[in-house]
């Protein structure tokens, strides 16, 4: 199998603000796959605190991403690659629409990430949690929920 080292970096100002290195190829992609991701901060917003996260996403092993926005599932839209980018495809995005018990707070940021996913450009891992950046430059932070 062949591997690379993808370094992605933002600049802040003219200068080096971070960078994270991205292993693709390798076992990093493997501790993406079907594991499920909760997002902890989306553009410096902080996730509400309550009993279940707001916004959840799993990367399927052929490339497709789903996850949830409070209690609904979502998907569609939207494909990963083990390169640490993402694609765009025609499919629809497609979401359930229960109605969820939540506070007004935790649907904006529910919605917040997924909207921004929309435009998202690079993952990578960064210490333990996972990171996707989008076109605007923010980014938003995931952590393992299994």
């Amino acid at each position: 199998m062949r591997t690379g080292i993808l370094a992605l970096c933002s600049l802040t100002f003219g200068s080096l603000a971070s960078c994270s290195t991205v292993m693709t190829g390798t076992s990093q992609t493997a501790d993406l796959v079907n594991a499920r991701w909760s997002v902890e901060s989306v553009a410096g917003t902080v996730e509400p605190q309550q009993g279940s996260p707001s916004a959840t996403i799993r990367f399927g092993d052929d490339g497709a991403i789903s996850g949830t926005l409070l209690c609904n599932s979502i998907g569609g839209g939207i494909r990963w690659r083990p390169d640490g980018r993402f694609e765009f495809t025609n499919e629809p995005t497609v979401q359930t629409m229960a109605g969820c018990v939540a506070t007004d707070e935790a649907r904006r940021f529910g919605r917040k990430f997924w909207d921004a996913m929309k435009t998202a450009r690079y993952w990578n891992f960064h210490r333990d949690n996972l990171r996707i950046a989008f076109a605007d430059g923010e980014v938003a932070e995931l952590s393992a929920l299994d």
